[in-house]
Order: structure tokens, then C-alpha cells, then sequence
């Protein structure tokens, strides 16, 4: 995109501006998932890979509740209740379903332990920023730009894609450490605060429209003005 742009123009400029997401802080002490899917349910984000995930631990853990969350096309689904149960995790998995809105949906991800996302195609994936928002501790597989939320510290925990057993031990040794899990979602949860709630997108727009405006005269300047005035008064 940003070559073909560059083509058209020479002088275009390309800036990196986070949306802010708000999401409602759920009081949900009670963790009664132990492992979540929730996006769309498809290969691809990596469904079967969670299935099979979930077919390990259950070896060991017999009476692990898991759920999958999202739409689902009939045919699809039944190739994952086969797989499940080939797999021996038939009655550990509940398929959730589609929910009509995003606070039912939030509801039941705050009161999942894990949220294993095996995806195998993805750049910064939302539902990521949404677990750590709904403080839901996130395994994930190495994919786009995934790796990229842990540059400055450790918030999510990643194995290289396709490695779905090292997915499963992961999981089974954060599910056995609820300190270590409970470290690991707080500094998400500070990390998703810093970044993508309202105060630094609304700051990075600023220095963004200050950047654009540059030298093209006194009204633009007032106009930024304007809008800080604005933004601090909200």
C-alpha cells in the first residue's frame, strides 16, 4: 500500500495512529472457562489447532472446560465436533456460538483463564487487544505482527506457528500457575491502557495533524488549537 501510494506521490507522508478502543471493565472474580477461542472460526485463526490443543490437556486434565466463541457455517462445525471427539475433548468444548453484541460476547471472554489464539494468518490481530482489555492472560502462535506486543516486556506468551503442543504445554503450565498468569495479564492490561486507550491515540492525532499542517499558515495552528482545547475539556 504504502509503495503504491508513494508512486502516485512522492511527497506523502505515512503515519502510524492507533484506534482507541473502550471496553467496559467486567467485575467477573469468578474464571469459570479455563481456555477460550473467540474471532471467526476457521482454519485459518486457527480452530483445529485449538481443538487438537485441547485434546492434550485434556489428558491430563480430564475436566477442563474450554469454549469457542464466534460464527460458525453448520458444515464447518461439524467438522470440528468430529475432530473434537477423535481428539477425546468432545465434552470438555462447548461451541458458544455467535453473540449480537459485543458486551454479551466480553461478558463471557472476561471469565475465561486462557485465550489461546493459534492463528496462521494475522498482523495485529484485535482480538488480542480485546482479551488484554478484558484481562484474560493470551497464548498465541509467532504470526505478522503478533510478536511486535512484546518489544519492550513479555505480555503475551508465543510459540512458533504450527507448534500446537507446545501450545498445549504452555497452556497447562499457566493454568497450573496462577501467579505467574495473573503477572503476565497485568502487564497486558497496563500495556493495551498506554496504547490504546483514548489519551495517547487522541495525543498521536494531534502531533499527526500538527505534522500535516506543518507551515500552511496561522489558521491551521489555530485550528489544532482548538482541538486540543476541545479534547482536554472532554
Amino acid at each position: 500500500m504504502i509503495d503504491e501510494i508513494s508512486r502516485l506521490n512522492s511527497k506523502a507522508k505515512f503515519f502510524w495512529h492507533r484506534i482507541p478502543i473502550n471496553i467496559p471493565v467486567y467485575e467477573n472474580g469468578k474464571k469459570n472457562i479455563d481456555i477460550i477461542y473467540f474471532g471467526r472460526v476457521t482454519r485459518q485463526k486457527g480452530a483445529e489447532d485449538f481443538i487438537k490443543v485441547i485434546g492434550i490437556i485434556v489428558k491430563k486434565y480430564p475436566g477442563i472446560k474450554a469454549g469457542i466463541a464466534g460464527p460458525i457455517d453448520n458444515y464447518y462445525k461439524k467438522h470440528l465436533l468430529n475432530l473434537a471427539a477423535k481428539n477425546g475433548c468432545l465434552k470438555n468444548i462447548t461451541f458458544l456460538g455467535f453473540f449480537p453484541t459485543q458486551l454479551q460476547l466480553h461478558k463471557i471472554i472476561s471469565g475465561a483463564k486462557i485465550y489461546l489464539f493459534p492463528t496462521y494468518n494475522d498482523t495485529i490481530p484485535g482480538t488480542i487487544v480485546e482479551a488484554m482489555f478484558l484481562r484474560v492472560m493470551i497464548i498465541t502462535y509467532q504470526t505478522g505482527g503478533i510478536p511486535d506486543f512484546n518489544d519492550s516486556e513479555k505480555i503475551v506468551e508465543i510459540v512458533p506457528q504450527g507448534d500446537f503442543e507446545k501450545l498445549a504445554e504452555r497452556a497447562i503450565e499457566f493454568l497450573e500457575d496462577d501467579v505467574r498468569r495473573e503477572e503476565m495479564m497485568s502487564k497486558a492490561y497496563e500495556y493495551v491502557l498506554n496504547n490504546y486507550g483514548f489519551e495517547r491515540p487522541i495525543t498521536e492525532l494531534v502531533n499527526i495533524y500538527k505534522e500535516i499542517a506543518g507551515n500552511n499558515g496561522k489558521t491551521a495552528s489555530q485550528k489544532i488549537k482548538q482541538f486540543e482545547t476541545k479534547v482536554s475539556l472532554n
